[in-house]
């Protein structure tokens, strides 16, 4: 791996071409965000762990490190405070309204249970066990995970 890296940083730098064949122009490379290379780097991680397991590989995790996050930490967007969540926005779900009683629910699943909306829209009334106290869920990809339901959320 090393010496393929090696190799790769002697090599000069090529020159790109402008135009593709036919004089069709290239694409501007994508920006990648900094969570596909979180992704990226996760997938690169597992495939080392599994070569040095394999006694295959030498090459040490250590010196895979994420890039920062180049967003400025006023753009962040930090996660709605609690006091918010609980006495401004479910008070205004208050109510005995069957409108108010699924829209209170919808953001307690999202809110305190960290479902995403697509997988609230997908939920069905076979997936409730209340014996377990399980919630199925079926998630990205269509893959079904259980989610635990909180003592509050029964």
């Amino acid at each position: 791996m090393r010496a393929y890296l090696l190799e790769l940083q002697s090599r000069p730098p090529q020159k790109h071409r402008k135009h593709g064949r036919d004089g069709a122009e290239l694409k501007a490379p994508k920006v990648v965000q900094p969570a596909t290379v979180q992704n990226y780097l996760a997938g690169v991680r597992v495939l080392l762990k599994a070569l040095e397991w394999a006694g295959v590989n030498r090459f040490t995790l250590e010196e895979l490190t994420a890039p920062p996050d180049p967003t400025p930490p006023e753009n962040r967007r930090p996660a709605l405070p609690e006091v918010t969540y609980k006495h401004e926005l479910l008070s205004h779900l208050e109510g005995d309204q069957p409108e108010r009683l699924r829209m209170r629910v919808i953001v307690r699943l999202m809110g305190e249970m960290g479902l995403r909306i697509s997988e609230v829209c997908g939920l069905e009334t076979d997936g409730i066990d209340l014996a377990t106290r399980l919630l199925e869920v079926k998630g990205k990809g269509g893959k079904l995970r259980p989610v635990p339901i909180p003592p509050h959320g029964v």
